[in-house]
This record gives C-alpha cells, structure tokens and sequence, in this order.
C-alpha cells in the first residue's frame, strides 16, 4: 500500500494530498507561521486538508499555551 503524498496537476504543479511531518513540527513550534502557511495553503493553493489540519494543530497549542498561563497565576 503505497500512500500517495501529491498529485501532479496539468500545470506541472504539486499539490500536497495531506500534512506533511515539516507541516506538523511547523505548526507545534511556531504556531503562528502553522497558521499563515495553513491559511496560504487552503486559499491560494487548494490544499483544503493540509491547510485545515496545519491550522487547527497551531490553534490547539495557541489555546494550551494560552490555558497554561493563565492557570498558572
């Protein structure tokens, strides 16, 4: 079983099926660039579930960093 990572368009273009591992570790330690290239990937590139997961995994440690702190005071 061979997972398929992009598939080529017409144009000659990759367009990435799903996250990839650099998405992930992106999106775990800077959250904020997780949300640009997320957001970047679903608008200008038509990369709906790679842009939609990067950005829920940045959104989730902005919330966990955010929930931390303020239970900490």
């Amino acid at each position: 079983m061979d997972a398929q990572l992009f598939e080529i368009l017409p144009s000659g273009r990759k367009r990435y099926l799903n996250v990839t591992a650099v998405d992930i570790i992106v999106s775990l330690l800077l959250p904020f660039w997780g949300i640009v290239i997320g957001f970047l990937a679903v608008i200008f590139k038509g990369e709906k579930k790679r842009g939609m997961i990067m950005m829920l995994i940045a959104y989730a440690v902005m919330f966990v960093v955010v929930f931390l702190s303020s239970v900490g005071r």
